[in-house]
């Protein structure tokens, strides 16, 4: 408040303290103000200078949870029309072609193709912007799918979906990277998200009426809906958590904990207002009027942005087909998630065909299985890939290698015991194993690219990760029916267990190489681009209105 009334002039009792050499009070733009400001607030909350310890816990906690609930409602949007297929195909009247193209090509070739370049374009503006435009496209689209009532208008809204949905994470990787030094455990509890989606679809595909029935009993009216209505409240659902995401998250600069050379729970050594000035003006420099202020662009200054932008990318060429751990880490994941998405498509037609267990019974304990074993997973995952990263960045390697190999004997339980109970009750052990590879992987990817490049390194990894498991259900079809329908699933499984162990067995030998190298790659980038900035001190005088040490109690009542 009484920023805003010095920037106003109606502070006239303590004018005295804001008055220049000239004896004139300052004046700056809303937009000065803004800019010190939320310099400020990324200062206090996230970055590891920060002398306020709880408030930078509880608000960096705040918005990993923000972040998961949106994942969640992300996977819950991918995936329930898969759950919902038969549903629509018998109220719309869809063809198995035409069903099977919506779950499979129709989204899927959008999606992974569409990722790149929204991971470039993550890294050369806001990843913030970035991640508000993929969740109010996504939740737009989700609200238009309850509207469709013809195949062409299902696909569009498809379409739309892979498009804005492939947006999510290459810029929420790249936000967690700055937000957190212990990212395992940042990205285990991030991809809680997907588990807990998992849960949610079967849940919901259970509360959806089938439009052909028609219930006599109130209370079955009460707890069920029609597909169409449910689409809708959930797109609406998200278009609410966007605009809370766009009004509590702050976008940190890139590379802020590589930057800091502090540890997450490191206290300031000096509590002195200088000290306090010199961190604040350091990040202000992120937001400095050259970068952030909009401005006629000429011919010179655009072919300037261009060459910028193009040295950037061959710059980004070079080092990724150079890093050996990125190519074996983002192989090793495709090849691994070939039996998540094996799973997803094929393991209730096995049930049906196997066990002789309806859908709905199988939604009673695959709801709650596959997203508990996931949960303890990547959890545990995520702390102990932490906690041994510190000794060598090895020990990921090695904890995604003894992922694949505790997983192999629940899958062969999974797959021939009797009892169809006992059967998806082991998904709790195999998921539990099988998904401890999540938070170790992306914690490889993220400590061998540099900040500036994670976004679309991110992009990429996904691209490769998706690509290879979406051919997993093909590859069932594929082998020759002469097989029984057991024995093809499990071989596409266990071959993809047994090439990602490979593969990850290969990055053991090269990420120590390669996280060293990103690191100097980073100390040679911030050397480069310090001679380009303003002096320190220069920023602090140009930047007097909240810099200037006489006006901390502005600071303080802010």
């Amino acid at each position: 408040i009484n920023i805003i009334k010095i920037m106003l002039g109606f502070d006239e009792d303590e004018s005295s303290l804001h008055e220049s050499s000239s004896g004139e009070i300052p004046r700056y733009s809303f937009y000065q103000y803004y800019k010190d400001t939320y310099a400020y607030l990324v200062n206090e909350c996230i970055s590891p200078s920060s002398s306020h310890r709880l408030l930078k816990y509880l608000y960096r906690t705040a918005m990993l949870i923000l972040l998961t609930l949106i994942y969640t409602h992300n996977q819950l949007s991918r995936n329930l029309f898969g759950v919902l297929g038969v549903v629509i195909q018998k109220d719309l009247g869809l063809s198995d072609d035409q069903l099977g193209f919506m779950n499979g090509l129709g989204f899927t070739f959008i999606y992974v193709f569409a990722g790149i370049a929204f991971g470039i374009i993550a890294d050369k503006i806001s990843r913030k912007y970035s991640l508000l435009v993929s969740i109010l496209g996504w939740s737009i689209a989700t609200s238009l799918t309850g509207l469709c009532r013809s195949f062409w208008s299902l696909l569009a809204t498809r379409i739309l979906l892979g498009i804005f949905q492939s947006m999510m994470s290459p810029s929420a990787y790249g936000l967690l990277s700055d937000y957190f030094k212990s990212r395992s455990t940042a990205l285990g509890i991030f991809n809680v998200g997907i588990f807990i989606g998992y849960g949610l679809t079967f849940v919901s595909g259970a509360l959806i009426k089938d439009p052909s029935t028609d219930s006599s009993s109130m209370w079955i009216a009460l707890l069920t809906t029609h597909w169409s209505y449910f689409y809708i409240l959930l797109g609406l659902f998200g278009i609410g958590l966007a605009i809370l995401f766009f009004f509590v998250f702050l976008d940190p600069p890139m590379g802020l904990q590589e930057s800091s050379g502090l540890d997450d729970d490191a206290s300031l050594s000096s509590s002195s207002s200088t000290d306090s000035l010199v961190q604040l003006a350091v990040i202000n420099d992120y937001l400095s009027d050259e970068a952030t202020l909009p401005k006629k662009q000429s011919s010179s200054s655009f072919l300037l942005s261009i060459r910028s932008f193009l040295t950037w990318y061959f710059s980004f060429i070079k080092y990724i087909v150079c890093c050996p751990s990125f190519w074996f880490v983002s192989l090793a994941a495709g090849f691994r998630s070939i039996s998540g998405y094996v799973i997803i498509a094929w393991i209730p037609t096995y049930y049906f065909r196997f066990y002789d267990v309806s859908l709905r019974e199988q939604a009673f304990f695959l709801s709650w299985c596959i997203p508990l074993g996931g949960f303890i997973g990547v959890l545990f995952a995520g702390f102990l890939s932490d906690f041994l990263g510190r000794f060598s960045k090895r020990f990921l390697s090695l904890m995604c290698v003894f992922s694949c190999l505790l997983t192999l004997p629940f899958t062969f339980l999974i797959f021939f015991l009797d009892s169809p109970i006992a059967s998806m009750l082991c998904f709790i052990p195999c998921m539990a194993s099988s998904e401890m590879w999540h938070a170790a992987a992306g914690g490889i990817v993220l400590d061998v690219i540099p900040s500036s490049m994670r976004s679309s390194s991110t992009s990429l990894y996904f691209f490769v990760f998706s690509l290879l498991g979406g051919l997993g259900p093909s590859l069932v079809a594929a082998i020759p029916s002469s097989l029984s329908f057991r024995f093809s699933l499990l071989i596409v499984i266990v071959s993809g267990y047994v090439l990602a162990l490979l593969f990850f067995s290969l990055s053991f030998f090269t990420i120590s190489r390669d996280h060293s190298r990103c690191h100097s790659f980073f100390s040679s980038s911030s050397s480069s681009s310090s001679t380009k900035r303003v002096p320190l001190s220069s920023s602090l005088n140009n930047n007097a209105s909240i810099f200037n040490p006489e006006n901390e109690h502005l600071l303080n009542n802010l």
